[in-house]
């Protein structure tokens, strides 16, 4: 009965006919069959036909009026049937009047007595009926059916008040916050609850001053997922959600992964001190929950540094997203608040270790830009400086280009002082990889001739600092690309050397920004 796709043939008439003469049984199983092969059919008389059953004067059995309703669905055409699907509405079987409600969905633009008719169906006798007619006012946006909705999140019926909230939150969730908010702390049911949670998610920021009436509840819940939910309306409340700390650390000790997980993000965001409390996760047997409890640390500041041990123990953990989170808790923790020399300088030897231990191309990454920053704040401390300078050294043979380029960079910024580290720099210029060459010719450019042995000095009367002299003269002893590289050096001619840190040159990134390709860690 098909029309055929190739020839686009139209169904044979006679077939029709026999359909709809066979709609007219006395059989109720032979009419219900006829029906539903006339809406297969899907022409403008077979559909007429179908719709002809739905009345139910002229089609007693329920099944086959119901299939008459479906006849219509799905077909673009069921606005030229709006009068007769309005009848099905009040038809005396719920099943009748769930579908046509469904089907009514598919139009558009419902006229003004179309959609009054839908409003006594939010009173049906029928679960399915109620359930049907919300969905359809919340496809179709009728904002004159609002308040009926929300008379139904108290529904009997716990389907019927998961789809009302979501129909609340369609219309405009902020003008039902105190519904959600009711939902969550009192409805028996779980995935009411998580419903009513998702829509004071959506909201964002907005709902954060009653994240924590809402959340308090839900965190004692029995229902896991509901723990769950409640913990990442914490995650998007932030530090409003404070007060929340006893409920959040208790679900750090549960023994289900997924709500430690959403705990300890949950810790984070809060900004919350429990050193302690996360600090027992940094050895859990999870890489996930022991590298989360690394960034909750991270956020904590110097009472961090009580847990020290903990988090350097994690820089020589198995998973590489544990030690990229231990590298950057080290970080945190050295460069925030009142941190002493003595513990910056402890910090220091234990990145300097990662980097030159660790295989992991992005920890290592992230060690050296935690050095560079370190260094940035205490420059002036012999303690600190002395160290970094003497590490960029050896790294300047180190295998990765990207570790090569930004001990380079640290180095331009040290000033005189990296001399010191002068042969090791020098090779540099000539590196296979370009934006190490710029940078080694940069570091250079800061140093006094001391630091550069074995080259012949000469043009000391010119107006130029002396490190820019000899590197010129090196890069032309060389023979290393002097059009590109001496003339971002010529740049510099008459320039005294940087006392602060790096600063941008043609063709360099920010010296904290990733400036390698470097790969991802889920």
């Amino acid at each position: 009965f098909f029309v055929h796709p190739c020839t686009a043939m139209a169904p044979d008439v006679a077939a029709i006919d026999a359909e709809i003469r066979r709609s007219c049984h006395q059989s109720a199983a032979v009419r219900l069959d006829a029906v539903r092969k006339l809406g297969e059919i899907g022409t403008a008389g077979a559909v007429e036909a179908a719709v002809a059953r739905m009345r139910g004067e002229v089609e007693p059995d329920v099944e086959v009026r119901e299939a008459a309703v479906s006849a219509v669905s799905g077909r673009g055409i069921a606005s030229e049937f709006v009068d007769e699907l309005v009848l099905a509405l009040r038809d005396g079987a719920a099943p009748v009047r769930c579908r046509a409600a469904q089907v009514l969905a598919e139009i558009p633009e419902l006229d003004q007595s179309a959609s009054e008719a839908l409003l006594p169906l939010f009173e049906d006798e029928a679960d399915s009926v109620r359930a049907a007619v919300i969905e359809t006012v919340s496809a179709l946006m009728l904002r004159e059916a609002e308040e009926p909705v929300a008379r139904l999140v108290t529904d009997e019926a716990a389907f019927v008040r998961v789809l009302a909230v979501d129909a609340l939150s369609k219309f405009g969730g902020a003008a039902h916050l105190d519904v959600f908010v009711d939902r969550c702390k009192k409805d028996p049911e779980a995935y009411v609850r998580l419903q009513a949670m998702a829509a004071i998610r959506a909201l964002g920021t907005k709902a954060a001053a009653v994240v924590p009436e809402v959340a308090k509840p839900c965190l004692a819940h029995a229902d896991q997922g509901v723990r769950i939910a409640a913990l990442d309306l914490v995650k998007i409340a932030g530090p409003a959600a404070a007060e929340l700390k006893p409920q959040v650390c208790k679900c750090l000790r549960e023994r289900d992964l997924s709500v430690k997980r959403a705990a300890l993000e949950g810790i984070a965001a809060m900004e919350v001190e429990a050193v302690e409390e996360v600090a027992a996760s940094l050895t859990d047997e999870d890489s996930y929950i022991r590298r989360f409890a690394a960034s909750a640390l991270a956020k904590m500041g110097p009472a961090a540094l009580r847990q020290r041990e903990k988090i350097v123990k994690l820089l020589e953990d198995s998973d590489d997203s544990a030690r990229l989170s231990a590298t950057k808790a080290c970080a945190s923790m050295a460069l925030s608040g009142d941190v002493g020399v003595e513990e910056q300088v402890a910090v220091l030897e234990q990145l300097s270790a990662t980097l030159e231990r660790d295989t992991c191309h992005v920890v290592r990454w992230a060690a050296l830009q935690a050095i560079h920053e370190l260094y940035s704040t205490r420059r002036e401390e012999t303690t600190v400086a002395e160290p970094v300078v003497a590490l960029c050294g050896r790294l300047t043979t180190d295998g990765d280009e990207a570790i090569r380029y930004l001990a380079m960079r640290i180095l331009s910024g040290c000033g005189p002082e990296t001399s010191v580290v002068g042969d090791n720099v020098l090779p540099l210029v000539k590196d296979e990889d370009a934006r190490v060459r710029q940078a080694a010719i940069r570091a250079l450019s800061t140093m006094d001739e001391e630091g550069l042995v074995g080259l012949d000095v000469r043009d000391r009367g010119q107006r130029r600092t002396k490190g820019n002299v000899v590197t010129m003269q090196y890069v032309k002893k060389v023979e290393v690309e002097p059009d590109r590289l001496a003339t971002l050096l010529r740049s510099r001619m008459n320039q005294t050397a940087p006392a602060g840190p790096p600063r941008s040159i043609p063709g360099s990134p920010d010296p904290k920004a990733v400036t390698m390709p470097l790969p991802s860690l889920s």
